[in-house]
């Protein structure tokens, strides 16, 4: 009969117990993420809710615990929810600065010492200038998508479908608000191409608050005073509110329209084109983040913008979408984004959409996907 001394019983009383199984499963660290949208989706389609649950598949492969909180796109919520972050006494919070209220969530978690990540929606000069230096601290960095380019990409794409050779073109654009970078920036793009394109006439330039419903109204209101040949839209539920007016206008010439996002119900629309890809970003920050509480990133690089916009017409929408309506992200090792893993793979869409790991670049350009903080 074999007998166990007493330290070999100890030893296994400890590796069997609770404590040692929930040291096992302790992650590396604790995020709370301000979702503006809705957790199921909302009149503004499912991009935010699309977010999370890529956010969270990247944080279960990256050991992080993520705790989303949803604003139901209530941006003056969001200042209670950061409120209610402070509970979770986390140790990191990735925060959304759409129309203006992030400052106010930022200044909160820095009076708490809480380091903030911003995603998607960045801070301007002039936000970054009203903050205190300790404020400035604490917003240790960002990753949003080459926004200034997606507009241009957006509008070249429509254009090009057009198909009449007309003197002249008349453009219907819908933007986001007022406030938002995003909406900032993609607008920047739009006024970019038409300087180049003289036979491109805007028409009108109204906000429709990311919403299907008001894009409807808006361009229902516009097509009973003036023809118009292309309509650009901000987003793919505004431009789905604009196609919808048009075909309820019966017009008797076509009009061509675009939008951005790859919402999952443009996998039978008619749209003529949508961007997408920036949906993926969240889990960019979080590979960020993770390198970050590692010290195996410089701060220098902690601020990124990704030329990750895709079109429609290039054939990825539809295997993206299955993918993520499929729940196929189980597939994809998030962990090789991480700067710690032996392998670690670029930060690209293709990764998405087959689950193939694209090589990180020898050396690292402008021409790059993933454009870099200046370490010099």
């Amino acid at each position: 009969m074999k007998t166990y001394t007493p330290w070999i019983l100890i030893i296994s009383f400890l590796l069997c117990s609770p404590v040692a199984a929930a040291q096992d499963l302790a992650k590396d660290f604790k995020v709370v993420f301000i979702n503006p949208g809705h957790a199921q989706g909302d009149a503004t389609g499912r991009f935010w809710s699309n977010v999370s649950k890529i956010m969270q598949a990247a944080a279960d492969d990256l050991n992080v615990e993520l705790i989303t909180l949803f604003a139901n796109r209530n941006h003056i919520q969001m200042k209670a929810l950061a409120n209610e972050a402070l509970e979770y006494n986390p140790d990191y919070a990735i925060i959304v600065n759409e129309k203006g209220s992030g400052l106010a969530q930022l200044k909160l978690f820095a009076k708490h010492e809480i380091p903030v990540f911003a995603l998607l929606n960045g801070f301007n000069n002039k936000e970054r200038e009203s903050l205190s230096e300790s404020e400035q601290k604490s917003l240790i960095g960002s990753v949003v998508p080459d926004n200034r380019k997606a507009g241009e990409y957006l509008l070249s794409e429509l254009i090009s479908l057009l198909e009449k050779n007309s003197d002249s073109i008349n453009l219907l654009a819908l933007r986001g608000d007022f406030a938002s970078a995003a909406a900032i920036e993609r607008a920047h793009g739009l006024q970019q191409v038409l300087s180049a394109h003289k036979q491109v006439r805007l028409i009108d330039y109204p906000v429709a608050n990311w919403s299907k419903a008001e894009a409807y109204i808006k361009v229902k209101g516009i097509l009973q005073r003036a023809r118009v040949d292309i309509i650009w839209s901000a987003n793919d539920p505004m431009a789905f509110g604009a196609l919808e007016a048009v075909q309820d206008a019966n017009l008797p010439y076509p009009v061509t329209v675009g939008g951005m996002n790859w919402d999952e119900t443009n996998l039978n629309s008619t749209l003529d084109v949508s961007l997408g890809g920036h949906v993926v970003l969240g889990a960019k920050a979080l590979a960020m983040l993770s390198d970050y509480h590692q010290q195996d990133i410089q701060p220098c690089e902690m601020n990124v913008v990704i030329d990750i916009f895709q079109s429609s017409l290039e054939g990825n929408m539809s295997r993206f979408l299955k993918n993520l309506v499929n729940d196929s992200l189980h597939k994809i090792d998030f962990s090789r984004f991480s700067q710690r893993h032996p392998e670690t793979a670029l930060f690209s869409l293709e990764t998405f959409i087959s689950q193939t790991y694209l090589p990180l670049p020898i050396e690292p350009s402008t021409d790059n996907a993933l454009l870099k903080g200046n370490c010099a």
